[in-house]
């Protein structure tokens, strides 16, 4: 590895300090031949130091201080920089005469309150000779990370597969259609057939049937819907949407002789405070079943689901949604509804524990 025309003349060395310092791109590269992005705490020769500070706006200072290093310790630096290199197979040519010690860049950080990514350094810095520093790096570097933390859209190219984060189409992939930084949208192009079946749906199952059921309506008791061109797969299904039916908080109550409100709080999160003898603080177990939860809008599928209004298919009879003298005639609030092996389940919990 030849020597840096720095690292022979300290004019050229102090010069090449200060013009990094006030450059716009203030990245080093280490770890040979990776190019691992790092930042640079310090720069020193025999006789000075130089440490670099930001000031939190992209502005980095320099400060000039005597070196501390006796000229023994700091040959003994240069005879353990060039061992660990032997040790690699890798050779200097000439004198040892700078050195800068770095923290490469660890991760990116989302700070979410900004809504920004920001870089994230390493607490452990090591020291290498200047010479063993790369200056730069291809801007399409596969570990390049600027466009992403310069905006918010940066690391988005147009055509790259991309994933959906927000609620209603969660986990739903597709690619990059156009990008609009002015606003901060993005357009994303989605084979709807491909990734409706992979959305998950507590109504699924029914919803696609739609197509293959009769048109007349599905009465309680009903065995089949005949249609022409019904598939075997379609009927055996329906038969067992129809087979099975869910049931309100009310209803269960009602049949195993419970106090009002006990299913919607033991299928959720029951936490119960308790004191024990040696211990400060106030104990809490969670007794609950949970299997749903409102809040995080999980549920746990063929045990429970959530039905609101004009959204529940009514291939599954439930009392709710079929009695009329269940609910109001105008108005059919937001409920849970549980099935029978729920119900069993709800049952045994009961026998098993009667004193919940």
């Amino acid at each position: 590895m030849p020597q840096y025309k720095e690292d022979t003349n300290g004019v050229d060395f102090e010069d090449w300090i200060y013009k990094f310092a006030g450059s716009k791109l203030k990245e080093l590269y280490v770890h040979f031949p990776w190019q691992i992005e790092a930042f640079p705490l310090y720069f020193e020769d025999p006789y000075s130091i130089y440490f670099l500070s930001g000031d939190g706006n992209g502005r980095v200072k320099v400060t000039k201080s005597r070196q501390n290093k006796t000229p023994q310790e700091f040959a003994g630096l240069i005879r353990t920089q060039r061992a660990n290199l032997d040790s690699k197979g890798i050779t200097l040519l000439g004198d040892i005469n700078t050195f800068v010690t770095v923290s490469a860049l660890k991760a990116l950080e989302y700070d979410e309150g900004a809504d920004d990514l920001y870089k994230l350094y390493n607490e452990e810095s090591f020291t290498i000779p200047f010479n063993m520093m790369m200056k730069t790096r291809s801007p399409n570097h596969y570990l390049g990370v600027n466009e992403r933390t310069a905006t918010r859209l940066g690391r988005l190219k147009q055509g790259l597969p991309t994933i959906c984060f927000n609620e209603q189409l969660f986990g739903v992939l597709g690619r990059l259609k156009n990008k609009d930084m002015k606003h901060g949208t993005v357009k994303v192009d989605i084979n709807t057939e491909q990734e409706e079946k992979k959305i998950h749906d507590p109504f699924v199952a029914e919803n696609l049937l739609r197509g293959a059921m009769s048109e007349a309506p599905v009465q309680r008791g009903a065995k089949n819907a005949k249609k022409a061109g019904d598939s075997e797969i379609a009927q055996r299904i329906k038969g067992e949407l129809l087979g099975k039916r869910y049931f309100g908080d009310r209803e269960i109550e009602q049949m195993l002789n419970l106090k009002t409100g006990f299913v919607n709080r033991i299928t959720g999160s029951y936490l119960i405070a308790f004191d024990e003898k040696g211990k400060e603080e106030r104990q809490v177990v969670d007794v609950g079943l949970n299997i749903k939860n409102f809040t995080q809008k999980v549920h746990v599928v063929e045990y429970v689901r959530f039905v609101a209004p004009h959204q529940a298919a009514n291939t599954i009879y439930d009392e709710f949604q079929h009695n009329q003298l269940a609910h109001g005639s105008k108005h059919v609030r937001k409920h849970w509804e549980y099935s029978q092996e729920c119900v069993d389940i709800i049952q045994q919990y009961c026998l098993t524990y009667p004193e919940a």
